[in-house]
């Protein structure tokens, strides 16, 4: 079942309240963009990747390195925890998915045989496969443990720009530069529910599950963000770019203080947060002119991760 976003809406949110979030740590390890950044289950670890072929292991309580994760041939363009917080799946344009042990930090297996660069991976909760889109539009699940691939789905006319699975693994959701985002069904490979982003087809560069998988937030190439209510099958709230953001949002995620708030990462160095309930923004500015926010993650109550593109590729952490 296909819906289209809604064409109406405000051009801007009013900045109605500031975030209490100060530049806590600057980790500047790495020697290449960051490409993702993602906080383990359990709050413990953050895994950071980047375009210099390593992953990053740290510390969530101190941010000092745990680990450096090497064997990647080429940039590393996205990583997965599995949910029990061991284990870290990541893809690279070597075209290979490497499983990494985050508790002893060494390589378990490798993935291989794509033909095309990885663009995005998630890992199932279950434990037991990985999805990886690639570059010719096709989604890849392998076993985790034979390595074996399960399925294969041609899911969109254009580039898969994110992955993400449901909380119990039976659901996949995907987004692309076509202007679709749709969830499918891990079991058949069949698609259960499509949202068209608008009649222009606008690229969406980003998607997330809310936490009770109720929602599917969205972040599209035009400064805008969808809320879409998964059980209504529509768009129930839309995220129009404030007055200090108008550009490509590159990420986005949920973010729950004081109130739940939804936040995207910006082409111009911006990280936005958006009220749910009353859709008011915040901007937190995080880099200097020609920089980009390439990554995000937060821990609930706690921390933000900004993985930066620019003169300086560092990953900033912002604390309560």
């Amino acid at each position: 079942m296909e819906v289209e976003a809604p064409t109406s809406g405000s051009d801007s949110n009013d900045v109605a309240f500031k975030m209490p979030l100060k530049l806590s740590h600057t980790l500047s390890l790495n020697q290449a963009p960051i490409s993702c950044v993602k906080y383990s289950p359990d709050k413990k670890l953050l895994a950071v990747s980047s375009a210099d072929k390593t992953i990053i292991i740290y510390e969530a309580q101190t941010y000092s390195c745990k680990f450096i994760l090497q064997g990647h041939e080429k940039g590393v363009n996205a990583v997965a925890w599995s949910s029990d917080s061991r284990y870290l799946a990541s893809c690279s344009d070597d075209k290979t998915i490497r499983i990494w042990n985050c508790e002893k930090g060494t390589f378990v297996r490798i993935i291989s045989g794509l033909s095309h660069f990885p663009v995005s991976i998630a890992y199932n909760p279950r434990g037991s496969m990985i999805a990886c889109s690639c570059t010719d539009n096709h989604i890849y699940f392998f076993s985790v443990y034979t390595r074996a691939l399960i399925q294969t789905i041609y899911a969109h006319a254009s580039t898969i720009t994110s992955l993400a699975f449901s909380s119990n693994g039976s659901r996949l959701l995907s987004s692309s530069v076509d202007g679709y985002c749709r969830i499918w069904d891990c079991e058949t490979g069949n698609c259960v529910q499509s949202l068209r982003s608008t009649s222009q087809k606008t690229p969406i560069l980003a998607c997330c599950f809310s936490p009770n998988d109720a929602y599917v937030l969205l972040s599209l190439a035009n400064a805008h963000m969808y809320l879409w209510c998964l059980r209504d099958n529509a768009v129930e709230k839309e995220f129009a770019g404030s007055h200090s953001v108008s550009k490509f949002l590159c990420c986005c995620g949920f973010y729950v203080g004081e109130e739940q708030l939804c936040m995207t990462g910006t082409e111009d160095g911006c990280v936005a947060f958006y009220s749910i309930a009353n859709q008011k923004a915040a901007v937190l500015r995080c880099g200097e002119a020609g920089e980009i926010v390439l990554a995000l993650d937060a821990l609930p109550h706690g921390d933000v991760a900004v993985g930066m593109m620019g003169s300086k590729n560092q990953v900033l952490i912002y604390s309560p």
